[in-house]
């Protein structure tokens, strides 16, 4: 099985690499894939952003095809339900800032605005979905944005409008792209933070990328297991 694990950041990535290398015993080969017994994986930075996501994978020049895509990250929750340091899956995706704003302040996203129709592939009535989760992970709902949110106002408006359980700069870039690629894929998150007013004091971003690392070498050895190798 190949597996190709993305994460916007290094910073995000570098804790997996090692803990999945130290766990199974990763040897790389000169096209920087990792091998191990039952399965390969290749580790891809995709830069911050929806954008800079969807164009590293659908441009990568990557000479296999992947069995499964595996986006990785940091993400604030909108949820008190969600605490600091958990992992969750996301099987739902839409885009926060993706439309116009009106002269009242509100905020039309492209299918309100009628710039696209809500059913245009990969979209099923304006949203993104993984249609096979893959994990145990709590299963939650996200919003993608360029920009995060940081005033009352902002997260009062997502909160609201798109009814998400946690935001990220990249996820509907990921599913968007795995969706046209007709990639099977799964998103998996660690909360660091909430989403709140700014104050990066209250975020625990090495707490996440622990737990994020640990959860990857199960979530690996469930998947290698019950999966084919193709």
């Amino acid at each position: 099985m190949k597996i190709l694990i993305v994460a916007a950041t290094d910073l995000e990535l570098q804790p997996v690499i090692k803990k999945l290398t130290n766990y199974f015993g990763l040897t790389r080969d000169q096209n920087n894939l990792y091998h191990a017994e039952g399965f390969s994986v290749m580790f891809l930075e995709s830069g911050v952003g929806s954008m800079m996501t969807a164009v590293s994978l659908l441009r990568s020049k990557v000479p296999i095809r992947f069995d499964l895509w595996i986006q990785i990250g940091i993400a604030g929750s909108f949820t008190n339900e969600l605490s600091i340091g958990q992992v969750v899956e996301v099987t739902r995706e839409c885009f926060g800032d993706l439309g116009i704003e009106q002269k009242d302040g509100s905020f039309a996203d492209v299918f309100e605005a009628g710039l696209t129709r809500k059913d245009l592939f990969p979209f099923a009535d304006g949203t993104l979905i993984n249609p096979v989760p893959y994990t145990s992970f709590p299963k939650v709902s996200g919003v993608t944005v360029n920009r995060v949110s940081g005033t009352h106002d902002t997260i009062l408006a997502s909160i609201n409008k798109f009814g998400a359980d946690i935001e990220t700069m990249e996820g509907g870039g990921f599913f968007y792209a795995a969706l046209l690629e007709n990639i099977p894929f799964c998103q998996i998150r660690a909360i660091s933070n909430k989403v709140e007013v700014r104050d990066i004091s209250l975020w625990n971003i090495p707490l996440a990328l622990e737990n994020l690392a640990q959860n990857l070498v199960k979530i690996l050895s469930i998947i290698v297991k019950n999966k084919p190798d193709t």
